[in-house]
C-alpha cells in the first residue's frame, strides 16, 4: 500500500464511523437478528447446528457471534457494534478495490461513501463484504500473479463459503475461470495449486468437526439447496417502473425502481465496451472484467428477492463500475477550466446520488438498523439486558410487555414463539425448543409441519407467543394460517389466549391448571 494514499483511504473508514456509530443502538428486528442470534445461544448451549435445528446461513457469522458472546456476554449491542466494525472494514476495501479500477484517489473514494450513505440492514453485511473482499484478492491476483496472492486470494474464498456460501461458490467459480488466462507464476498451475491450498485450509477441519458430529450431511443439504428452495419460494418480484409512473406514484419510489435496473444496465455498458476493445484489437481489461462478472453473478439477490435490502446487498459492483465510468469521461479534462468542470460535476453527481439514497433507504418503515436514518423518529430506550437498543415507544413497550410476561414463567418452562420472530427467545434468555427457527414456505413441507407438532406436543410449552400481525414480506397469502394450516388449527384446538399486547398473543394450555395469567 502507497504511504500517501494512506489518508484517501481512512477518508471513507472515518466517514463510516460518523455514520454509524450514533445509530447502532437504533431500530430491531424480531425476525432477522434473531435469525442469526438465536442459533449463536443454541450453540452456546451446546447445540449442532443443522444436526439440531434447521438453518440455511454458513456456520460461520454463527460460531463469530458465539466467541464474541462469550467474551463480552450475550448482547444485542455486542452483535451492533460487530457490524459497525465490519462495515468500516468493508469501506476500505471498496476504496483499495476502486484504486484498482480508477487512477484518482478521489474517484475511488465515491463508491465506499456511497455505501457507507446507504448500507442496507447491516446483519446483511457479510454479502457485499465476501463480495468485496474476494474481488479485491482477485484483482491482486490478476494484476501480478504469485504464491502469495493465490494462498490469501484461497483463503479468503474458503472464508467465503463459511459465511456466505453463495458468494463463496461465484468467487471460487470465477477463480476456476481466471485460470484459463491468468499469466503463471513459479511453474505452470502453481499459483492456482496454492489457491486451492488456501481454499482447503479452512474448509477441510470444519468438515471434518462437522463430520465428526453427524452434522456434514444436513449441512450440506440445507446450505446447498434448502436456502435456493427457500428464496425460490418467497421470492419477490421486480418493482414495477411505468405502472408506477403512470400511476404518479412517488418519485422516491420510482426512484427505487429505477435504481433495481442500474446494476444491469451497467454491466450491459461495460460488456459493450469491453467487446467493442476487443473487436478494435486493442485488449480487455482484466480488472473491469472481474468486476463485472462479480457484479452479474451476485445480482441475481436483487433478482429473487427484488426490494432495496436484497438490492443494497449486491449494489456495490456497480457503483465500482460507475465511478471507473465517471473518471473514463470525466478524468481528463484539458486545462485548468475543464478541471474544473469536471470536479463540479463529479460533486453534483455524488451529492445526488448520495441524497436520492438517504431517501430510498425506506427499509426505515420496518424498524430494521440500517444507516443514520435509523434514528428517526425513535426516542424509547429499551430496559432489557440482552436488548439496550432504541426504538419507537408504542414498539418497545409492546416488545417489554411481552418480555416482561415470559419472564412470569419459570427458568427452563419451555415457550414458543412464532411466527418468525426468534429474537424474542433471546431477549428473553430462553432456548428455542424447535427444529425450525422460521416457519415460510419452501423450507416446511407437509410432513416437517406435522412433525413440529408432534415436537411441540412432546415438549408441552406452558406459553406460546403468537404474533397475530406477521406477514412474511407483506403480503396477505403467506399469513402463517394459510401456509401451515395443520400448526394453526392444533394451536387454535389446544391453547387459549391469557393475554394481548400489541399484536402478540400470550397462548397458554386449555385444561392445565391455573396459570399465572388467571389470577
Amino acid at each position: 500500500m502507497r504511504v500517501r494514499s494512506l489518508p484517501w483511504g481512512l477518508f471513507p473508514v472515518l466517514f463510516s464511523l460518523v455514520l454509524d456509530l450514533p445509530a447502532f443502538r437504533y431500530g430491531i428486528s424480531l425476525l432477522d437478528e434473531g435469525f442469526l442470534l438465536d442459533p449463536v445461544m443454541r450453540i452456546l448451549a451446546g447445540e449442532v447446528p443443522y444436526r439440531d435445528f434447521y438453518h440455511f446461513y454458513a456456520p460461520g457469522r454463527f460460531y463469530l457471534c458465539a466467541l464474541l458472546f462469550s467474551i463480552f456476554g450475550a448482547d444485542l449491542l455486542v452483535s451492533r457494534l460487530l457490524w459497525v466494525f465490519l462495515h468500516a472494514v468493508l469501506v476500505y476495501l471498496i476504496y483499495r478495490s476502486a484504486r484498482r479500477l480508477v487512477a484518482s484517489p478521489g474517484y475511488a473514494i465515491v463508491p465506499a461513501l456511497l455505501f457507507s450513505v446507504a448500507p442496507g440492514p447491516w446483519f446483511k453485511v457479510f454479502f457485499p463484504l465476501s463480495t468485496v473482499a474476494n474481488l479485491l484478492a482477485l484483482l491482486r491476483l490478476y494484476e501480478r500473479p504469485s504464491r502469495e496472492r493465490s494462498f490469501v486470494a484461497g483463503l479468503i474464498a474458503g472464508g467465503t463459503l463459511l459465511l456466505r456460501q453463495d458468494v463463496g461458490g461465484i468467487s471460487v467459480s470465477i477463480a476456476l475461470g481466471m485460470r484459463l488466462f491468468l499469466p503463471r507464476s513459479g511453474g505452470r498451475g502453481a499459483p492456482f495449486r496454492w489457491y486451492a491450498f488456501g481454499l482447503a485450509l479452512l474448509l477441510v477441519p470444519v468438515g471434518l468437526a462437522f463430520h465428526a458430529a453427524d452434522a456434514l450431511v444436513p449441512m450440506v443439504d440445507q446450505l446447498l439447496f434448502a436456502g435456493f428452495r427457500g428464496t425460490s419460494a418467497n421470492a419477490l418480484p421486480m418493482p414495477p417502473l411505468w405502472p408506477r409512473l403512470s400511476a404518479g406514484g412517488g418519485w422516491v419510489e420510482v426512484a427505487g425502481s429505477f435504481l433495481h435496473r442500474l446494476p444491469p444496465l451497467v454491466y450491459l455498458l461495460t460488456a459493450g465496451w469491453l467487446l467493442w476493445r476487443r473487436w478494435r484489437g486493442r485488449g480487455g481489461n482484466g480488472a473491469l472484467t472481474l468486476t463485472m462478472l462479480f457484479g452479474v453473478l451476485t445480482y441475481q439477490q436483487d433478482l429473487r428477492r427484488s426490494d432495496i435490502p436484497h438490492l443494497l446487498q449486491c449494489i456495490t459492483p456497480a457503483w465500482l463500475l460507475l465511478v471507473a465510468w465517471l473518471e473514463a469521461l470525466y478524468g481528463k479534462p484539458t486545462g485548468r477550466s475543464g478541471r474544473w468542470a469536471s470536479r463540479i460535476r463529479t460533486l453534483v453527481g455524488v451529492g445526488v446520488t448520495a441524497g436520492a439514497l438517504l431517501l430510498l433507504c425506506r427499509i426505515d418503515a420496518f424498524d430494521l438498523p440500517h444507516s443514520i436514518l435509523s434514528i428517526r423518529g425513535k426516542g424509547y430506550p429499551l430496559d432489557l439486558p440482552r436488548g439496550r437498543v432504541i426504538l419507537r415507544r408504542e414498539r418497545g413497550e409492546v416488545i417489554e410487555g411481552v418480555i416482561a410476561e415470559i419472564a412470569r414463567l419459570p427458568e427452563g418452562v419451555p415457550i414458543v414463539a412464532l411466527p418468525d420472530i426468534p429474537l424474542v427467545y433471546f431477549l428473553a434468555g430462553r432456548t428455542n425448543p424447535l427444529f425450525f427457527e422460521l416457519f415460510r414456505p419452501g423450507h416446511l413441507d407437509e410432513a416437517q409441519e406435522l412433525r413440529t407438532i408432534e415436537r411441540i406436543e412432546a415438549i408441552a410449552p406452558r406459553l406460546i407467543v403468537y404474533d397475530q400481525q406477521h406477514l412474511t414480506d407483506g403480503r396477505e397469502e403467506n399469513r402463517f394460517e394459510h401456509r401451515f394450516p395443520h400448526l394453526y388449527r392444533y394451536i387454535l384446538r389446544n391453547y387459549r389466549l391469557a393475554r394481548q399486547i400489541g399484536s402478540f398473543s400470550l397462548l397458554v394450555p386449555r385444561g392445565k391448571g391455573a396459570t399465572p395469567w388467571d389470577s
